[in-house]
């Protein structure tokens, strides 16, 4: 989706404001990472019915993650919108 509105790497375009809202200085490749961290958790757990790898810090801490991320990705696609509808549909 965000290839098609010019945004070739869009955790590196949404960076400074996850950073902002995360709270903490992380890696370069952190959003990735926890991405694939959990997007492989819940594959163990759903293919393997074993649940016990995922711990109460991760229960607490996924979520967090996954709201900070949509929340950036989706004022970027905002910001798009609001860019194509004014006429200057800059990425």
């Amino acid at each position: 989706m965000f290839v098609a509105i010019g945004v070739a790497d869009p955790f590196s375009a949404t960076r400074p404001h996850f950073d902002a809202l995360w709270g903490k200085p992380e890696a370069s490749t952190f959003v990735p990472d926890k991405l694939d961290e959990i997007l492989n958790a819940r594959h163990r757990v759903a293919h393997t019915a074993n649940a016990l790898a995922v711990t109460r810090g991760h229960l607490l801490e996924w979520p967090r993650f996954l709201q900070v991320l949509a929340t950036v990705l989706d004022k970027r696609l905002d910001d798009y919108a609001t860019n194509v509808v004014a006429g200057t549909s800059a990425p």
